[in-house]
């Protein structure tokens, strides 16, 4: 029989702007054209929600892109 796990709320805190962060990574032209399992004006939207979430909560927002400087990619889309 497994067994179930409880959260110990003494010590597994919840998660505060103060113990975590929002990580947006590839939200850049390539990595969003090369989705094709949503629409990608849906995908972009989505997104920009999460990003203001974020914000609102006061959440550190951490964005990692990729070979922008090596010219290889280009820079996050606008809306980010």
């Amino acid at each position: 029989m497994a067994s179930q796990l409880i959260r110990d709320a003494a010590k597994d805190h919840p998660l505060t702007p103060k113990n975590s962060a929002l990580l947006i990574i590839d939200y850049q032209p390539v990595q969003v054209n090369s989705i094709a399992s949503m629409d990608m004006q849906r995908l972009i939207d989505n997104i920009v929600g999460v990003a203001k979430a974020g914000r609102a909560f006061g959440l550190p927002i951490v964005h990692s892109t990729v070979n922008v400087k090596t010219g290889l990619n280009k820079p996050a889309m606008a809306q980010a």
